[in-house]
Formats: C-alpha cells, structure tokens, sequence
C-alpha cells in the first residue's frame, strides 16, 4: 500500500499495486471477531499474532506472500476458535467453535477467501509487507500513482 502512510488517506481507498488485480481493503472479505483491541479480547488476539507472525518476518528480513500468511492465519484461527481465554463479547469467555471442529471451519473461511483474491487477480505469491508488525514494505516494481494527486 504504497499511499497509507499519506496524511488523511482512507485505507480502504489505497490502490495497492498491479500484481493485487483490483484488490482494495474495502473489498477485502472478513468474519465477524468480538471488535475491541482491549487487551484479551478476540480481536486483540488476532491482532497480536499477526503482528508477530510480521516481526518474526522482519527479523528474518522477509516477507509473505497471500498464500503463505493465509497458511499461517487459518492455522491461527483454527487455534482461536476453541480457546476459553480470549472474551469473544463482553464477560463472555468460551469457545466459539469446538476443536474437532474449527480447522474445518477455518479452512472454509481461508478457502472463500482465496476465492475472492483469485476473482481480484491478485498474485497469491506477491511478497506483503510487516508494517502491521511495525516492519517495512518489500522493495518491488513501483506502479505511478501520481497522475492520481
């Protein structure tokens, strides 16, 4: 996202480059996660592994691609699913999904997922970058954004 670090630059509205098609963060699918970054709560955690899945990147001076953070994060949210530790909504601690059951239904969100990025013409192995880490962005081919100012 070559324009997110532009003062008032709306996420959602930053072109991202050739090699992720027509790809957006405002066509980007989600799944409902208890929305509060609180420390403990669902989407904090979530938060912080990705975060960290972006610094360990860093420190080994790499980057992922679609596929390999979408390796990852299934993994990670299938773990999520059946923890009792993380407050899916207020006071509320408890499994959203029973273990024998959430890889199934995390490989069903990574699958849907996948299937949106293929009808944006992303290149599933285009490096990301670690900034949610904190990290920085791969050097690549530069798509001119300027005609857009």
């Amino acid at each position: 996202m070559a324009r997110s670090s532009l003062p008032n630059e709306k996420r959602s509205n930053v072109p991202i480059g050739s090699e992720f098609g027509t790809y957006n963060e405002g066509d980007a699918i989600t799944y409902f996660v208890y929305d509060d970054q609180s420390k403990g709560t669902e989407h904090r955690y979530l938060t912080d592994v990705e975060k960290d899945y972006a610094r360990d990147l860093q420190c080994q001076d790499d980057f992922a691609s679609s596929t390999e953070w979408l390796d990852h994060m299934e993994n990670e949210t299938a773990k999520s699913f059946s923890l009792d530790v993380i407050e899916r909504s207020p006071g509320v601690y408890e499994p959203r999904i029973p273990p024998e059951d959430a890889a199934d239904v995390a490989k069903g969100i990574r699958i849907e997922y996948e299937n949106s990025l293929d009808s944006m013409g992303v290149n599933k192995e285009a490096k990301l970058s670690n900034l949610v880490g904190g990290g920085k962005v791969p050097i690549g081919p530069i798509d001119d954004i300027s005609s857009d100012f």
